[in-house]
């Protein structure tokens, strides 16, 4: 998992991201996850699908046609995910809070191929007091997920 770009004026360069991703590769991993540096701003369902996509345009130009490439971030339907494999950008599609929301998703995804997870990305889904677990703590997903297991 590769932070390729921060917030503009006092984050990672997208630039100096993409460098590092040639660098990466060319030490012979396997494959980059692509995300956001520390210091982006604020993920938002908002946001176009996939989010981070002028990412991995970038991440591609540095590193060939090639190498293995995954994208994270702003995928809400099947549909999405499908079209920016077959285009050949990334070859693994990434999800993290979509699962900490609804771990059957990939089942979900599976049998409805229209299907769109219920995950906000308010990332209300890390521990916010000790003891506490990653999970799904949004009251708004939370009713919706109660009201599909009813």
């Amino acid at each position: 998992k590769l932070g390729v770009a921060g917030r503009a004026g006092d984050g990672l360069p997208l630039e100096e991201g993409a460098a590092a991703a040639a660098a990466a590769a060319e030490s012979g991993i396997d494959c980059i996850e692509i995300s956001h540096a520390l210091g982006s701003p604020a993920e938002s369902a908002e946001a176009p699908e996939p989010q981070f996509r002028f990412m991995a345009e970038a991440v591609r130009s540095a590193v060939g046609p090639d190498f293995p490439l995954a994208l994270v971030s702003g995928f809400n339907t099947t549909r999405t995910m499908q079209e920016i494999l077959d285009s050949g950008l990334v070859q693994l599609i990434s999800l993290c809070r979509p699962l900490i929301a609804e771990s059957d998703l990939p089942n979900k995804l599976r049998k409805d191929h229209a299907y769109e997870h219920l995950c906000e990305r308010c990332s209300q889904c890390w521990p916010r007091e000790p003891g506490e677990g990653v999970g799904c703590h949004n009251p708004n997903v939370l009713t919706l997920l109660e009201d599909t297991r009813a």
